[in-house]
């Protein structure tokens, strides 16, 4: 089960331009720092090696958007609105393998950078456009 750190800090930013009467174009942007952890370890024995584990760990450090906004108000306060952008998070990837002697084959491993991917949607807003 992944551990979440005391809530995510949220920052976000964006322009919106509304072309009256029904109009509505923007871009927006948005970061959260979440400290999202999981991890797995496994023991095993195998009968001509010495007891092993093994751990991996996943972070999630941050994570984001940054997306367009086209909107579309059919009737006042309704707003429709379609958003496409890039997604993006800093992962962590981190894993060992120890035995208690250490004898054989021990070792660490980590890295980290960023990962993207693409991010779609639609929705509607209620209020004064």
């Amino acid at each position: 089960m992944p551990a979440v750190d005391a809530g995510p800090i949220i920052k976000s930013i964006g322009w919106f331009w509304e072309s009256k009467p029904t109009g509505n174009l923007g871009i927006q942007a948005d970061r959260q720092w979440a400290n999202l952890t999981d991890n797995q370890t496994v023991s095993t024995s195998v009968a001509t090696f010495n007891q092993f584990t093994t751990n991996g760990q996943q972070d999630l450090e941050s994570f984001g958007t940054a997306r367009d906004r086209l909107g579309f108000t059919p009737v006042e306060p309704v707003l429709l609105y379609v958003t496409v952008g890039l997604a993006y998070g800093q992962v962590k990837l981190s894993g060992a393998i120890t035995n208690p002697a250490c004898f054989g084959f021990c070792g660490t491993t980590s890295t980290g950078n960023y990962q993207s991917g693409r991010s779609t949607g639609e929705g509607y807003a209620f209020g004064p456009n």
